[in-house]
């Protein structure tokens, strides 16, 4: 066997070498003296291995300038992570990530990056809170906070970790409550907060069929109510964006598409083989996701379906309710293997394109299914008979700008989306510009929609939050300069039906 080669050409092999040495590796002594040896190894290349300098035109954020490799990092340990959060692969290293801030830090610093009929639920992901707001922009409730948590309990006990998506069926919501991996219940007649699906760790199970509050789940982002045969809103559907499938929390006892008789409570997989593929199969087990982030349901037919916005597929999928067949819709590429067929094209089939939908939901009236296609920054909509997908609002430029139409105005990667019963008003949660739009179908406008507490805990009107003082603010590695930053919101809602 060659002698491995030093500098940059060694430097990858090298790498892979080291992992599958440590996969081998028993004990945790064993893995120490492996990364020391690779280390150790790496260090006698100092002469070829010459690592490339930041760019300069790089944006820094929490340092007075730029930092350079050679001069403010030299002789330290750095850790570079490619990181955008709507990547549920990315969202999986923040524990790591934070271990590491939390063992190596010695200075406290301050860093801001947050990042029915009359009712919208938002899920407030970077404050850790549920709103339950009135459609006049008035604050009904603020369910959590702040901090990070877990904490079941009344409104002011309970706590959530990056809630996404939320649905509501009467005087219930539930949460998908995504770094918690799990799946809470708010009662709002009782004002209690509880948890239905989930241990509080990342499961990595596959299969499923425990009852709910036993069963350990990934990561779940979206979630919609459906029916099964004998009981109406009686099946909480997930998008379990952590292991790339679909599954199902029965809320009554029943029985779905190609499988057996299941008790209330009980936690599974409906369809995914929990490989991250782009692939479509009548077997719904078979069938591979590619993080699944948005899901919507048309029960009616000839639908009788769900809707998956398939973000790393960048492809809207079906699920059949009736036999679990899964089918493409529009984007993407016939290879299952190949998640990197995006773009921004309007088309039929295949032939459109998207880049990382993060949200959809189901007009009825209209029979349309609108879809948020987040990294191209516009609001597309999808005509299911005829496998049309075309833009509605956006420019594609990431901007925030009310225009006189739709057509003029602009988002910057708009997140959740919501239509009413009546059908005309979709509501978006445009993420990056910290606000909630809303386009009215019938005149083919957009307005803001301002969100005021009538305590002022937290205002936030056209894009800006005001911090609560008793506000507790993470904490950023003790080598780190720091400065306050705007604040930023991530938003996901459902409209009370």
């Amino acid at each position: 066997m060659a002698a491995m080669t030093g500098g940059l050409p060694g430097l990858s092999p090298s790498q892979s070498q080291l992992e599958y040495a440590l996969e081998d590796a028993n004990t945790l002594q064993e893995k120490e003296n492996l990364v020391y040896q690779h280390v150790k190894k790496v260090d006698g290349w100092e002469r070829d291995l010459k690592v490339p300098e930041f760019g300069a035109d790089l944006q820094w954020l929490n340092t007075e300038g730029s930092l350079s490799l050679y001069k403010h990092l030299c002789g330290k340990v750095v850790v570079l992570d490619f990181f955008t959060y709507c990547c549920i692969n990315c969202i999986h290293i923040l524990p790591d990530l934070h271990d590491l801030e939390e063992k190596y830090s010695d200075k406290d610093g301050v860093l801001i990056i947050d990042s029915s009929e009359n009712t919208l639920v938002i899920a407030d992901t970077g404050h850790h809170r549920i709103l339950v707001v009135k459609k006049n922009g008035h604050i009904l409730h603020i369910i959590g906070g702040s901090d990070r948590g877990r904490n079941d309990g009344n409104f002011s006990e309970a706590s959530f970790n990056s809630p996404q998506g939320v649905a509501i069926k009467n005087n219930i919501i539930y949460v998908a409550d995504t770094e918690n991996h799990l799946i809470r219940k708010i009662d709002l007649r009782l004002e209690l907060v509880s948890t239905v699906a989930g241990v509080g760790i990342q499961g990595t199970d596959k299969e499923g069929g425990a009852k709910g509050d036993e069963q350990p789940i990934s990561s779940p982002w979206d979630i919609t109510l459906g029916s099964l045969a004998t009981h109406e809103d009686s099946v909480l559907w997930i998008a379990m964006a952590g292991i790339h499938q679909i599954w199902a929390l029965l809320l009554e006892s029943g029985k779905l598409p190609k499988g057996g008789d299941l008790k209330k409570g009980t936690c599974l997989r409906f369809a995914g083989s929990g490989n991250e593929e782009n692939r479509n199969n009548a077997y719904p087990h078979k069938a591979g996701f590619a993080q699944p982030s948005g899901i919507s349901v048309a029960a009616e037919d000839p639908w009788s379906c769900l809707f998956v916005a398939d973000s790393e597929s960048s492809t809207v999928r079906t699920i059949s309710l009736k036999d679990g067949t899964v089918k493409h819709l529009v984007g993407g590429e016939r290879d299952p293997m190949n998640l990197f067929a995006f773009g921004d094209v309007d088309g039929a089939g295949m032939n459109a394109k998207l880049q990382h939908p993060l949200g959809l939901t189901w007009d009825k009236k209209r029979s349309l299914l609108y879809v948020a296609d987040s990294y191209n920054h516009k609001i597309k909509f999808v005509d299911p008979k005829m496998k049309n997908c075309a833009t509605l609002a956006g420019t594609g430029e990431a901007s925030n700008v009310i225009g006189s139409s739709i057509t003029t105005s602009t988002f910057n990667e708009p997140g959740g989306l919501c239509v009413e019963d009546g059908g005309q008003f979709l509501y978006i949660a445009d993420t990056n510009n910290h606000q909630i739009k809303v386009i009215d179908l019938e005149t083919r406008t957009v307005s803001l929609l301002p969100l005021l507490h009538i305590d002022t805990v937290d205002t936030i009107n056209r894009g800006s939050v005001k911090m609560s003082d008793k506000a507790e603010l993470p904490k950023l590695p003790k080598s780190a300069p720091h400065f306050q930053l705007p604040s930023l919101t991530l938003l996901v809602f459902y409209c009370r039906r």
